[in-house]
Parts: C-alpha cells; sequence; structure tokens
C-alpha cells in the first residue's frame, strides 16, 4: 500500500521525507497540507498533532520527520538510509538538524521575507524563531565533514544524515537571495554533495485530494 504524505513542498521536514522516496525508489501519494492553524483536515486524522509533514498508510497515522523515516527504513530496508550501521549517529545529527541549523535557516528565511508572508502566518510561527544563529558556521561544519573529497557525509552512500544537512541549505537556497554569493561562498565540496543529494529525486510522487486520503483511511485496516 503506497504511502500518503500530508505535506507542502516548501517544507524542509517534508523535503527530508521525499529524499527518503527518491533513494528508496517508491511511489507515493502526496497530500497538499494546511499552513497554517487551525488544520481542521489534518488534525481529523492526528488527534490534534498540528506539525507536518505526516505519513499515512491505510489508516495508520505516523507523526513526526523522524519516526516517519524510521518506519520507512523498517518497511523498506534497502538501499538502507543507515549505511553502515550509522542509525544512531544519523538519528542524533537529527536534533541539530531540526533545531539549531533550521533556527538558522528558517528563522533567516523568515526575518527576511516577512513582507511576503500573512500576518497570521508570522503570528503563529514567531514563537519557534526568536532568534537565529550563524547560518555559515553550520554550513562549514558540513564542508569540513567533506573536506577529504567523500562523496556523502559519512562516506561513499547517502545517508539520513545527507539529507538532515542538505534540506536546510535547500531551504536558504531557495529563499534567501545572498546564500549563494555570500553565506555559502567557498564551500565547494558543500555544493558537489548537495548536487549528489538533489540527484537522488523524490520517487514517484501521485497528488491526491484530502478527500481521497480520508477515504482510504476509512476504508483500511490498521497496520496496513
Amino acid at each position: 500500500m503506497a504511502s500518503i504524505m500530508h505535506h507542502f513542498d516548501a517544507l524542509p521536514f517534508g523535503e527530508k521525507i521525499r529524499l527518503i522516496f527518491g533513494l528508496k525508489s517508491l511511489s507515493w501519494k502526496s497530500v497538499d497540507a494546511e499552513l497554517i492553524m487551525p488544520k481542521p483536515k489534518l488534525t481529523a486524522s492526528t488527534g490534534g498533532y498540528r506539525t507536518t509533514p505526516v505519513m499515512q498508510i491505510g489508516s495508520d497515522i505516523y507523526c513526526d520527520s523522524r519516526l516517519i523515516a524510521e518506519e520507512l527504513e523498517a518497511r523498506y530496508p534497502s538501499p538502507s538510509i543507515f549505511p553502515g550501521g550509522s542509525k544512531g549517529l544519523c538519528m542524533a545529527l537529527s536534533t541539530w538538524s531540526d533545531t539549531d541549523f533550521h533556527i538558522a535557516s528558517s528563522g533567516l528565511t523568515i526575518a527576511i521575507k516577512k513582507d511576503q508572508f500573512p500576518p497570521e502566518f508570522m503570528a503563529d510561527r514567531k514563537a519557534y524563531f526568536k532568534g537565529f544563529m550563524d547560518l555559515r558556521a553550520h554550513a562549514s561544519l558540513i564542508e569540513e565533514q567533506l573536506s577529504d573529497s567523500r562523496r556523502f557525509w559519512l562516506g561513499g552512500e547517502p545517508s539520513l544524515a545527507d539529507f538532515h544537512a542538505y534540506v536546510e541549505i535547500w531551504t536558504a537556497r531557495a529563499y534567501v537571495p545572498f546564500s549563494d554569493n555570500i553565506i555559502f561562498a567557498g564551500f565547494w565540496k558543500m555544493v558537489e554533495c548537495e548536487a549528489r543529494v538533489k540527484a537522488i529525486g523524490h520517487g514517484q510522487r501521485t497528488d491526491i485530494s484530502t478527500e481521497e486520503a480520508s477515504e482510504a483511511a476509512r476504508s483500511s485496516p490498521p497496520n496496513a
């Protein structure tokens, strides 16, 4: 049964899961999620959980990108997002990516583009981005890790660690005008690895409506 992901295209946590679909060459279905609270269509399925992405397989709902990654790995173990027994390291790096690096990247994006976001979006997000750290400092860690010319962050194979690093760079490049010429200037190894990760793609995506996803949940048994 194909996975259904409730997300929106600009979401870095969603991009992380889309890359897992790509690495594992999976077919999946996409539902465009509501951007800000209240999210009646989403929370009807999640019991009030507010953040995206949310993965649905039949009537089973998986919240939080870390849980989703582990569930996809359990269902589709090859190729692994934890090559060479790297699960502990990859999951530990999620804390860095999802907090400090995310605040630096998305916080800077929101600060620069604040006039382009609706007021209700800014009010919803301001509690999450009280400040932002030096985005270039985080990028320099990636460059240093790749300084021995390895193809990916942990070696010769892509892993969840690469996706952790990639999605915040991807966010900054999309929304921060000076990211290429100032923030990421001189990080050539990072740029090369970034291109390799991007080439992994997103698997085979089919867009469906919220109503179709709800019907899939109603008509499927648990633990599909």
